[in-house]
């Protein structure tokens, strides 16, 4: 994909949240490929607070590899104080098992989010059904995408 792409996507992303749910009011990117996308749609909804939570379950290989059988949330304090009775929109570039997703839906919802939207730029399919979908995605593909913040050995 390519930066243009990237805009695209990320432009028809906050056009479906728009009309779908309204403005959120609070974005939360999934760090650490979820925070470029994640930056440019709050802009655009013209959302002020952005936050940024890691989880590690896969490591940086093409195709991603999982490390761990079930993701690992770190970075979730400064998110868990805001959230409670908000609509918060979480953001990520691509989902493929939905573990993620799912964890950290679970976590904001455990910490009292009114509401939670999420959405990814890219939808990969596979042989396993994933756990939880994304409300919102843009491209549905069974092919193993690079982005352009895709780290490439030097």
């Amino acid at each position: 994909m390519t930066w243009e792409d990237i805009f695209s996507c990320c432009r028809t992303i906050a056009e479906q949240v728009k009309r779908r749910y309204g403005r959120p009011d609070i974005v939360v990117g999934i760090l650490r490929s979820g925070a470029i996308p994640a930056a440019i749609i709050s802009m655009l909804l013209e959302v002020d607070e952005v936050y940024m939570i890691r989880i590690v379950h896969y490591d940086d290989s093409m195709p991603p590899k999982e490390i761990t059988r079930e993701p690992k949330i770190s970075r979730f304090e400064n998110v868990k104080t805001c959230v409670k009775g908000r609509t918060v929109l979480v953001v990520d570039d691509l989902v493929r098992s939905g573990k993620t997703l799912r964890s950290i839906i679970t976590e904001i919802k455990k910490a009292g989010a009114r509401k939670v939207i999420s959405a990814c730029i890219v939808l990969r399919e596979s042989d396993k059904k994933p756990v939880m979908l994304p409300d919102i995605y843009v491209v549905r593909t069974a092919q193993c995408l690079r982005f352009p913040w895709t780290r490439t050995k030097a």
